[in-house]
């Protein structure tokens, strides 16, 4: 028999809740005893304080590097999978990570969750792009969520060392759909409310409809700053002059992240959020079997294609965003098509069962 792949799993799990913990979470839930140990690098702080140089970052960075040590000696036959991360501080904590498993003479595989690592190495200074250099130079292999990303490590790792591997999320559904001609028409946003994940374009289209979009029920769910909650109720007064009721749902995860889904008849996410890769909310959607819109930016065409499972608008481009959902309010079969190839693909190509599949024939393959 191949020998069994064992590997130390590094990374984050909820909460809070973002794309790289949801991640962490199921890859440790489908690879089961294929994992050696896990090195929980949770922050239970809010996201926005994630990869910041500040003391306390420092202070877990060199916490779970000392920790990671000892999961090395305890572990010797393991190699090594981290996220990576597309920022200073984040990155000089994986640095770490990936000089002791090296030391060790272990394999080390980083998965690329976003869509910014060439930006941030090119906005670098000179000193951090030798560290990004020396740092990468011994990973075994890096992995990327789409074809239109595998660009994103040229110049430091080899192409043939970089490896297509899709992320995955749990299947919340199908769920039957309300009937066509039924009242109202229900829009769902969830993501951790960031100003580029596209919250407010989508008041801005909203308000651009005006009385077109009267009746139309609208529903954000996810964590919000002070500020940013305080703007969109200050929008959702505005809206519901012109009919608009919209509601600001806070944090859903289980069974109230599920009636969600079931609720909504079109899931929006208009975002231009410049780490974006592959949105974990878009494979949600499809699972769910809901009608997408979203945009042209970062992984997502090669996630969700145009006119089969969503209609994609260009980012910022409020007046397109608010014609594609009236298209979707106002035609039930494409509605009914979208969704039922989103479904389709998500049973194609992002559950975790493939995930696991494909992750355990890389190591095996390795081991």
């Amino acid at each position: 028999m191949p020998p069994e792949p064992r590997v130390i799993v590094i990374g984050p799990t909820p909460p809070p809740l973002h794309g790289v913990s949801v991640s962490t979470e199921l890859l440790l839930a489908s690879l089961g005893r294929d994992v050696a140990c896990h090195l929980d690098t949770r922050d239970e702080r809010p996201v926005d304080t994630i990869g910041r140089v500040e003391l306390e970052n420092v202070r877990l960075g060199l916490k779970h590097a000392a920790q990671l040590v000892g999961l090395l000696r305890r572990n010797p036959g393991a190699d090594v999978y981290l996220p990576i991360s597309q920022g200073t501080g984040g990155f000089l904590r994986d640095s770490l990570f990936i000089g002791a498993a090296t030391v060790a003479r272990r394999r080390v595989y980083v998965h690329l969750h976003g869509g910014s690592f060439a930006e941030f190495h090119s906005n670098s200074g000179p000193v951090m792009r030798r560290v990004i250099a020396g740092a990468l130079k011994p990973v075994h292999e890096a992995w990327v969520l789409t074809p239109r990303l595998a660009d994103a490590f040229d110049g430091l790792i080899p192409r043939g060392r970089v490896r297509i591997v899709e992320n995955a999320v749990a299947d919340p559904g199908p769920f039957e759909r309300r009937a066509p001609g039924a009242d109202g028409f229900n829009v769902l946003y969830m993501a951790n409310l960031f100003p580029t994940k596209g919250c407010f374009e989508l008041t801005r289209a909203l308000r651009e409809l005006g009385e077109r979009a009267a009746g139309w029920r609208v529903r954000f769910a996810g964590a919000a700053a002070p500020e940013v909650e305080r703007r969109l109720r200050e929008e959702a007064a505005e809206l519901s002059r012109a009919g608009i009721a919209v509601e600001l749902a806070g944090v859903v995860s289980g069974e109230a992240k599920r009636a969600a889904l079931g609720w909504a008849d079109a899931f929006a996410y208009p975002t231009h959020y410049p780490q974006e890769g592959q949105p974990l909310v878009l494979l949600e959607a499809m699972a769910a079997g809901l009608p997408i819109v979203s945009t042209r930016h970062a992984g997502i065409p090669d996630t969700v294609r145009d006119g089969t499972e969503a209609l994609l608008v260009e980012p910022h481009d409020t007046a397109a965003l608010g014609e594609a959902l009236v298209r979707l309010a106002t035609d039930a079969e494409l509605r009914a098509d979208l969704g039922r190839n989103g479904r389709a693909r998500y049973e194609e190509r992002y559950t975790p069962a493939r995930l696991a599949r494909e992750v355990r024939a890389v190591w095996s393959a390795a081991a």
